[in-house]
C-alpha cells in the first residue's frame, strides 16, 4: 500500500494508525474499430493488410522495420491456403518531430498497402504521490483483429503502446491493468474507450 501516515495515537494497549492511501493512475485512450481494409492483388493469389498507428517522438529513433510491422499489424498471406507472405519491403520517411508520416507495406510480388504513421509529442499522466507515471495511445484495429486475439488485454497493452514507470527511475517499469466496457465477442465498428491504470 502507498499512502501518507496522517496520524499515529497510542491507544493504552495498541496504536491507531491513519493512513491516506494515493490514488492510482491511469490515463484513457480511444480504441477505433474499423472495417477490413485488406489490399488484394490484381491475379487474386496474394492479401495484404496494416493499421495506422501512433509513436511518441522521442521513440521514434528507436523505431526498425520489424517494430513498424509489429506496430501496424502488417501482414500479407494467401487467400486459397491462408499461408503468411513476407513483407519484403517497407519504404518509410519518418521524422523525430510531429507529424503524419506514410509507410508502404509490399511483397516480394509487388503487393503494397499504405498506412499512416502517426508521430505525437504524447503527454502522459504523473502522479507525484504514488511515484509513477503512465502513457498510452489511441490506436486502430479491426473487428477481426479484436476477434482473433488470444490475450486480449495483453494485445491492446501493446496496441496502445502502453507504460508505466516510477518518476524516481524511468528505467524501472509498473504493471498496469486495463479496462474496457466492450464485448471482445460481439464488438462492432466504432470507437471505445480503453483505460489503462
Amino acid at each position: 500500500m502507498t499512502g501518507e501516515v496522517l496520524s499515529v495515537l497510542f491507544k493504552g494497549v495498541h496504536y491507531e494508525i491513519i493512513v491516506e492511501t494515493v490514488p492510482g493512475t491511469s490515463v484513457t485512450v480511444n480504441m477505433h474499430v474499423i472495417r477490413n481494409q485488406d489490399v488484394t492483388s490484381e491475379n487474386g493469389k496474394e492479401k495484404i493488410s496494416a493499421s495506422n498507428f501512433y509513436v511518441d517522438v522521442e521513440d521514434v529513433k528507436n523505431l526498425d522495420d520489424k517494430e513498424i510491422i509489429a506496430l501496424s499489424n502488417a501482414q500479407a498471406w494467401d487467400p486459397e491456403t491462408d499461408e503468411y507472405i513476407s513483407i519484403a519491403k517497407i519504404e518509410y520517411d519518418l521524422q523525430e518531430e510531429p507529424g503524419d508520416y506514410p509507410v508502404t507495406f509490399s511483397t516480394a510480388n509487388g503487393t503494397s498497402i499504405e498506412r499512416t504513421i502517426y508521430v505525437k509529442n504524447q503527454p502522459f499522466v504523473k502522479n507525484e504521490k504514488a511515484n509513477e507515471a503512465i502513457m498510452a495511445f489511441n490506436f486502430f484495429k479491426t473487428v477481426d483483429e479484436i476477434l482473433e486475439s488470444q490475450a486480449l488485454d495483453t494485445d491492446i497493452k501493446t496496441w496502445a503502446n502502453a507504460q508505466g514507470w516510477k518518476l524516481s527511475d524511468e528505467n524501472q517499469s509498473i504493471d498496469i491493468s486495463v479496462d474496457y466496457d466492450f464485448d471482445p465477442e460481439d464488438v462492432k465498428e466504432g470507437v471505445y474507450k480503453v483505460t489503462f491504470s
